[in-house]
């Protein structure tokens, strides 16, 4: 017994001494054991922490000698990439090197055919000079090398001296600000009239005032006025350096016409009841062609002389200027009798006489054609002369009667339809401004800017002709676009001459304009008798 207990009491010692659980309770042993408990599975945790790592470290190691592998395959391929990169550049430097010299060898071959040309030049012009000289003609006569075909007149003036010569209704178009400037009456301080003459002046566009050509004057007329017209621009110019008996006077230009040239009524318009103070002559439109003409040139360059006297028509305008009634000789004369050829006196006289009313007019008016043409003996002191006598001046016919005379709308263009058919056969400048707006002042008879009132107070129809404001205005602005069209024309007229054959029928040059050489010098029988 006493060995079973010594024996179990030595295991219970040895037992207690290796866990430290002597005279522990059991509770406190219970405690003891679930401490016991944790540290063992942490202990394990380290183990299994240790071998992670170790796999960590050797993926670690397999990675970086893969990357390295990678990242050295990639720069083995930028290498390659370089080099193929550098042959490239090669290639381009070498294809540039070739362009380069394609280049010069180009620059080379261009300069060459440009001698070559330069000599075949030389060799033209060479053999030109010689076939002129055999032709007798010096080269100083050849046409001038820029091509101009103008008369020396024309190259004088800025706007037309350029070829093609700009159109009448290019240059008006170009020139409105300035037109409508110029517009402007002398004595209408305030410009009254400002917005009134603007719109008239957009509804009279160029389309509008290209209605009133009719005929054209002889160029030669033209040619003279204008050799007027610079001659006294450059006395102007050098007025300080000429002697007073050297004097160059203006263009003049003689007005002739009735009541309405007067300017009887012309004080009516839409604006203003103040007109009264302009008086008839000032508020016509022959002064205010003047003012207008000449603002426009920039100097005194022409004078006009308004002559009308009320009631006359071209029977008695005929004998005015064949007694030499009207002074000094005249550059332009303007026939402006047309309502007064058109007159219920000018009728009845024509009944008396057993004729009729057309053919009065186209009589009278024929006869002061021939009057005006014909060449009269020279007084001291005249200009140029034609025939032994002096030039007949520039003729201008002016048709601004749109009736009511006549109660016939066709009865009332007869005047126009004598005037033109004249005019053209006469070569005389025929100006309409009747054409102009009688489309209008029929459309609307109570219309009162271009033609008189046509019913009094209490509506019934009156019998009258003079014009108000706005048509002086207009008449003003329609002989000035038939001025400016005779000078473009003239000025576009080509004076050169073409090859060295003599002038033949018509006046016809070879090789003019493009015009062929003639076969045959016999002149084709049967032709115009073309004056």
């Amino acid at each position: 017994m006493t060995k079973m207990a010594s024996s179990g009491g030595f295991k219970k010692n040895v037992s207690n001494t290796s866990t430290g659980l002597e005279n522990v309770t059991g509770t406190e042993y219970r405690q003891r054991s679930r401490q016991c408990l944790t540290v063992v599975p942490t202990a394990r945790n380290w183990f299994s922490i240790f071998a992670t790592t170790v796999v960590v470290m050797i993926l670690v190691n397999i990675y970086y000698v893969h990357n390295n592998n990678h990242v050295r395959g990639a720069l083995s391929r930028d290498l390659s990439d370089k080099d193929r990169f550098l042959n490239g550049n090669e290639n381009y430097v070498n294809v540039i090197s070739d362009l380069k010299r394609q280049l010069a060898r180009a620059e080379e071959e261009i300069h060459t055919l440009q001698q070559q040309k330069d000599q075949h030049e030389q060799q033209q012009q060479q053999q030109r000079q010689q076939q002129s000289l055999q032709q007798g003609e010096a080269q100083k006569d050849e046409p001038p090398s820029d091509g101009t075909s103008q008369s020396p007149i024309c190259q004088k003036i800025p706007l037309l001296s350029r070829q093609p010569t700009p159109s009448t209704s290019s240059l008006w178009s170009s020139h409105l600000s300035h037109i409508f400037a110029s517009s402007r009456h002398p004595r209408d301080d305030s410009f009254l009239f400002h917005d009134f003459t603007a719109v008239l002046l957009h509804l009279l566009s160029p389309l509008r005032l290209s209605r009133s050509v009719k005929t054209l004057p002889r160029h030669s007329d033209v040619g003279h006025a204008v050799e007027k017209l610079i001659a006294r621009y450059d006395y102007l110019q050098n007025k300080d350096k000429r002697k007073k008996k050297d004097v160059v006077p203006p263009l003049r230009i003689l007005v002739m016409g009735g009541s309405v040239t007067l300017g009887v009524r012309c004080a009516w318009n839409p604006i203003t009841s103040q007109m009264g103070r302009y008086g008839r002559l000032g508020c016509a439109w022959p002064l205010r062609l003047e003012k207008f003409i000449n603002l426009l040139l920039g100097f005194d360059g022409v004078e006009i002389e308004n002559v009308s006297i009320g009631g006359t028509n071209s029977e008695m305008a005929t004998y005015m200027y064949q007694w030499g009634l009207l002074g000094r000789d005249p550059d332009i004369v303007i026939h402006a009798y047309s309502t007064n050829d058109m007159h219920v006196l000018s009728s009845e006289h024509a009944r008396v006489r057993g004729l009729s009313l057309e053919d009065a007019v186209f009589e009278t008016t024929q006869s002061f054609i021939r009057a005006v043409l014909s060449p009269r003996r020279r007084r001291r002191g005249a200009g140029d002369e034609d025939c032994g006598g002096r030039r007949p001046p520039l003729l201008v016919f002016l048709n601004e009667y749109l009736g009511n005379e006549q109660r016939e709308i066709v009865t009332t263009t007869a005047v126009g339809q004598i005037m033109t058919l004249l005019c053209g056969y006469y070569n005389v400048m025929s100006v309409s401004y009747a054409d102009v707006v009688r489309d209008w002042v029929y459309a609307d008879t109570k219309e009162g800017w271009f033609s008189p009132e046509w019913y009094d107070e209490k509506g019934g129809f009156v019998r009258e002709i003079h014009l108000p404001t706005g048509g002086h205005i207009s008449i003003m602005w329609i002989i000035a676009y038939n001025f400016l069209n005779a000078l473009t024309l003239f000025c576009s007229h080509d004076t050169r001459k073409g090859g060295a054959n003599t002038e033949g029928q018509y006046g016809y040059h070879d090789n003019h304009n493009g015009l062929p050489t003639l076969k045959s010098q016999t002149p084709i029988a049967n032709g115009p008798a073309i004056r």
